[in-house]
């Protein structure tokens, strides 16, 4: 079962909480892969222009985007995966909403590789005991 697609932090037809900031205190960073991912991305988008600053924001970008969240006034959260700062919900610039994932999923950070909030810790932890 795809929880992230169907039920992302428990809430039932919500998804991509992890690639959105939205009104919490929330930073998808720290990117320590960060030039290899942007290798990638110039491949994957056939953009061999594409620059740091359309993927990422640095500590001092970042810190005067959003000075009343706590995490993002801390140097060690950056790079970050930039943000599209139109949209109220705050989507990670790749996050697809329309088919509720990332549009860059193979070739996504190490950060978001890894992340796992504790409401698909617990589901997977569920899902195991399933089928043991």
């Amino acid at each position: 079962m795809n929880h992230c697609a169907t039920s992302c932090f428990g809430h039932e037809n919500y998804h991509g909480g992890c690639c959105r900031l939205e009104q919490r205190d929330f930073i998808i960073g720290p990117i320590r892969d960060a030039t290899v991912v942007l290798e990638r991305l110039r491949v994957r988008t056939n953009n061999p222009y594409l620059r740091f600053e359309e993927v990422f924001v640095d500590f001092a970008e970042g810190s005067r985007m959003f000075p009343e969240r706590a995490t993002w006034q801390r140097p060690e959260n950056f790079p970050a995966m930039r943000v599209d700062t139109r949209l109220a919900d705050l989507p990670c610039v790749f996050y697809n909403a329309t088919l509720k994932a990332c549009g860059v999923y193979e070739d996504r950070p190490e950060t978001c590789r890894r992340y796992m909030c504790d409401y698909l810790v617990q589901a997977q932890k569920e899902d195991a005991e399933q089928i043991v």
